[in-house]
């Protein structure tokens, strides 16, 4: 058995433990035994730099990534094959684009990696989709599986590629015989496989693991999986203080970061500096112009963007029909304007008002056939003008067709680099712009290696669509952030800081940071996570933590640097951030003294200034009895809860999609009683599809709407929608729908909004239309727990309410009627005995009126504690905070 030894660091930075020290002994006397493994390439770069800087010499051990280590040592892994497996499912997604669901994958890099990384985990661990945590709702899990088994035959059966074999047969490498100890620095798990391959690697080599302790699930998951390993930890009773500058504005703050820099860059040797900025656009967009108004030199990545795109557009423009307006559109692109055979730029609106003065359609082949008629000099003011316009649509025409006619990829490469040189902008780049040159013949370069890539499909699958939508797909992916230039301010993300030691550092938007999500895995869907993620993951604050003490070392101190506002919009308090194993403190700024770290046990409201409403929303007030701080983020600070970075449509914006078509459908029905089913289908149908007509053409919107509307295949939930109103007499005759309604409770006016009121023959009954998962249990609307129905019960205390129902529309199976409460003889009336909605009285309504009358005086009193003044009513921490939009920035115990 291999010896094993886990060294936990606790409040101290890598270089500056004894375990480090031993690490670079043994580097030192047998390096070409050692390999140390880090968390990514840009991290193994730092510690490679570092150990040849203190020890003087070129001979370093092997530092690799995890991943890299795992290619090294098994024959088939994703990210050897991650370039092919991108292509061959682009090529098989390409034949079902009519399919939104597969559409919405094909037309994103990202689906496609996520998908592709979960096919081979379902393939090496032989699981059905359904037991695993996915990307998708679950009426979309069984796509996602179809997919899955379409896929996987259609790999085996054309290129013999098997995913089930990944991760499985080792690979004896030469960089790795030699190696017979492997040390892992921070190293994290992020994938499902990694933990088996750990298991196999470290089989037959000794491994030591230096992790800080904020890593508690790798530390957990060594001690766990392997009883034999040896613990050591190593720890300082207090880690070196940092101290954070809090300004008012973002901008106020890069201002500062930049005065400092300049400093720095007037001393005769400057070091080295990185500004670390946090996952904002906002920050990374003011700090690259305000570099560029202070004239500091910088890795700017929009360099090579201009170009990039232009190459993007070009592509694009062959991918489209030829038109006036595709090339109107193509010379709208700078680089894509001049001609250099006629030294001219092509003018299209030019070309259109001319047509129309010959009552012309404005057509490309009318253009065209402008070049016969123009030798009528009486009636054309500038002959050459028109005749080199013309003259350059036929060009540009002519290597359209060539490129457009042929499927051979050799082919298509040479056309399309003979296209680009038409262009005066790319042909002139070599005299004039050496730099741009040299990345232009990169980006060539690398077209010409993904053509390697498509001359592996079979020619049944070769086509310009496919071509063109690849191309500009790996692009988009692979240059948009290129630059290969060496400047001495470097702009960078908290990930890649490890190990650069002689480097200055400040960190922007400290509070940002501190809460940012580490993975870059988003995309359209309702999480942020990628489709394979079973294992649980570190808290982003643990991560970042560690990052930081890093940092934070003996021979450089970052500063960190935080804004209480950006673009008037407030951050996340920076004193809950103050909470961290590291010693921190903040200091306002002008100030000279910072403020102890120490933030004293008081409730929130001796902090602020007393509020009073006049006026609450049936929403405000559940919120509050829900949490006291999530009111006092969303209504008192008028902090909006963080929108991710994503392309799906939210859950608040399907909600108010389907209660608009709800609206609509009930307001026609209350004009048109008893219609038939099929009438009402109809009408429903008709409402569905003029809304979603004036939706973005998405393709998640696309997939809602099928949702909604259902297809040949799969039934939609409309049909469900019009059975239940078919079903329930009470749903026949409308009385009102989004009716806004007000009362008064201790002089503070309660507002509400009740999405529908239904005529019975006794009364009325109250509906809610629900589109989310879980709703609110009769037990919880009879002891106050949610008061959203009790509140549209005492706003119609003057109507006879038989019943409170809630219709949800979620998916196929929860797409129902619930009925939590009712009076007697409207149970008897129309529920079966077996159901048990507890009974609506006087007695019930008075006690709704005391609960909200204690709730309103908690509120006017300012009560914003974590800690609760009524008993028996919050949910519990378990079954709320892991959903709170607020989670980052709160004080309950789940999130100390």
């Amino acid at each position: 058995m291999q010896r094993m030894v886990l060294y936990k660091l606790q409040n101290k930075p890598v270089l500056e433990s004894k375990a480090f020290e031993a690490l670079q002994s043994l580097c030192h006397m047998q390096p070409e035994k050692i390999a140390i493994i880090c968390n990514n390439r840009a991290i193994a770069a730092n510690l490679e730099t570092y150990l040849r800087d203190v020890s003087n010499t070129h001979y370093t051990p092997q530092i690799i990534s995890l991943n890299d280590l795992i290619d090294l040592s098994f024959v088939n892994t994703f990210s050897k094959n991650k370039h092919l497996l991108l292509l061959y499912i682009k090529s098989y997604l390409y034949h079902f684009q009519h399919i939104p669901f597969r559409n919405a994958i094909y037309q994103s890099q990202l689906l496609m990696e996520n998908a592709l990384q979960l096919f081979i985990s379902m393939a090496t661990k032989k699981t059905h989709i359904n037991k695993k945590r996915t990307l998708f709702d679950s009426e979309e899990s069984y796509l996602l599986s179809d997919l899955f088994h379409e896929f996987n035959d259609y790999l085996a059966i054309n290129y013999s590629i098997k995913l089930k074999n990944f991760y499985k047969t080792p690979l004896s490498h030469h960089k790795l015989n030699p190696i017979s100890e492997l040390f892992f620095i921070n190293t994290t798990i992020k994938y499902p496989w990694e933990k088996n391959c750990i298991a196999k690697i470290t089989q037959s080599k000794h491994s030591s693991w230096l992790l800080d302790t904020n890593l508690e699930q790798e530390t957990t998951w060594l001690i766990q999986s392997f009883p034999q390993i040896q613990s050591i930890t190593e720890s300082e009773q207090e880690a070196a203080p940092l101290t954070i500058c809090e300004f008012k504005t973002h901008l106020e703050e890069i201002n500062f970061v930049l005065e400092k820099i300049y400093t720095i860059l007037k001393t005769k040797h400057p070091s080295p500096i990185t500004i670390v900025t946090p996952n904002n656009k906002t920050y990374q967009q003011s700090l690259e112009l305000l570099l560029l108004q202070h004239n500091i030199p910088n890795h700017n990545k929009e360099t090579a963007k201009p170009l990039v795109n232009a190459f993007i557009s070009l592509i694009n423009f062959i991918h489209k029909p030829l038109t006036l307006d595709t090339i109107d559109t193509l010379t709208s692109n700078a680089w894509l304007q001049k001609i250099v055979t006629f030294d001219i730029i092509i003018d299209i609106p030019f070309i259109k008002v001319y047509l129309d003065s010959k009552n012309k359609k404005q057509t490309l082949d009318n253009a065209l056939a402008l070049i016969d008629a123009s030798t009528d000099k009486s009636k054309i003011n500038d002959l050459s003008y028109i005749d080199k316009q013309i003259n350059a649509l036929c060009l540009l025409k002519k290597h359209y067709d060539s490129i457009s006619n042929t499927a051979s990829s050799k082919c298509w490469l040479s056309f399309f680099t003979n296209i680009i040189n038409i262009f005066e902008s790319f042909s002139s780049l070599e005299q004039k712009n050496n730099s741009l040159n040299k990345k232009k013949d990169h980006i060539l370069d690398f077209i010409t290696q993904e053509f390697t890539c498509l001359n592996t499909l079979s020619s049944n699958e070769k086509s310009k669509d496919l071509y063109c939508n690849w191309l500009i797909q790996a692009l988009r992916f692979r240059y948009i952030h290129y630059d290969s230039e060496i400047y001495p301010v470097t702009i960078s993300s908290i990930e890649t800081t490890s190990f650069t030691h002689d480097r200055s550092y400040f960190v922007l938007g400290v509070n940002q940071t501190m809460y940012q999500t580490l993975s870059s895995n988003r995309d359209y869907f309702e999480t942020i996570t990628s489709f394979h993620q079973p294992i649980i993951q570190n808290p982003n604050t643990s991560v970042i933590n560690m990052l930081l003490l890093n940092l934070n070392n003996s021979i450089s101190q970052p500063i960190l640097t935080s804004s209480k506002e950006v673009n008037e919009s407030q951050t996340i308090p920076l004193d809950n951030i103050i909470t961290t194993p590291m010693t921190m403190s903040k200091e306002i700024t002008p100030c000279d003294k910072p403020i102890n770290s120490k933030i004293p046990n008081t409730s929130l409201n001796n902090n602020i200034p007393t509020i009073k409403f006049n006026d609450l929303s049936a929403t405000m007030i559940d919120t509050y009895q829900s949490c006291p701080i999530k009111f006092w983020f969303r209504y008192i600070l008028k902090l909006e809860p963080p929108t991710p970075e994503q392309h799906d449509i939210s859950n608040k914006d399907w909600g108010i999609t389907v209660h608009t078509i709800l609206e609509e459908f009930n307001n026609w029905l209350k004009n048109n009683p008893s219609p038939t089913k099929s009438l009402s289908l109809s009408k429903l149908t008709d409402i569905c599809n003029q809304l979603l007509s004036k939706k973005p053409k998405s393709a998640a919107w696309a997939i809602k709407k099928q949702k909604l509307l259902g297809s040949t295949q799969f039934p939609g939930l409309i049909k469900e929608i019009i059975k239940l109103y078919h079903n329930n007499d009470y749903l026949q005759k409308p009385h009102s729908t989004e009716n806004k309604q007000r009362f008064k409770i201790n002089n503070v006016t309660i507002n509400s909004v009740v999405d529908a009121l239904f005529d019975t023959p006794t009364g009325q009954v109250i509906v809610d239309y629900k589109t989310g998962k879980t709703i609110a249990k009769p037990s919880d609307i009879q002891h106050c727990r949610s008061l959203q129905m009790p509140i549209y019960l005492l706003s119609n205390a003057s109507s006879n309410i038989e019943a409170l129902i809630y219709f949800q529309i979620h998916n196929l199976e929860k797409t129902t009627v619930i009925i939590p409460a009712c009076q007697k003889i409207f149970k008897e009336t129309y529920l079966e005995k077996r159901k048990r909605p507890f009974e609506l009285s006087q007695d019930f309504l008075n006690k709704v009126k005391t609960h909200i009358s204690t709730l309103i005086d908690l509120i006017q009193e300012n009560h914003f504690s974590h800690e609760t003044l009524i008993k028996n009513t919050n949910n519990t921490p378990s079954t709320m905070c892991s959903h709170c939009s607020y989670n980052i920035a709160c004080r309950k115990d789940p999130f100390l």
